[in-house]
């Protein structure tokens, strides 16, 4: 399972509307309290919230988000001539 956001009691800050806040936070509270054989989070800070649901850690991943900017360019080199050139999409 990929998280990129477990906001708990934060949804009564983000939804304005208090019944969307609530059915939002009960469906994450759904969903994280089932059994997966892994879980993928995009930063530390997601890891934290989501370990608040009781998950187990040895089954959290953290990967963040991102590219590497040699890779994206086409070099494998990461050399500031190669940066410069445009992404082909092809490779």
């Amino acid at each position: 399972m990929t998280v990129h956001e477990a906001l708990r009691e934060k949804w009564l800050w983000v939804e304005k509307n208090t019944v969307k806040a609530i059915a939002f936070w009960l469906c994450e509270c759904f969903v994280a309290t089932r059994k997966y054989d892994a879980w993928q989070v995009i930063s530390q800070a997601t890891r934290t919230d989501l370990l608040k649901y009781h998950v187990d850690p040895r089954r959290v991943v953290l990967i963040f988000l991102g590219v590497d900017p040699a890779k994206a360019s086409g070099s494998h080199s990461g050399d500031q001539q190669s940066r410069d050139q445009p992404f082909d999409h092809q490779t």
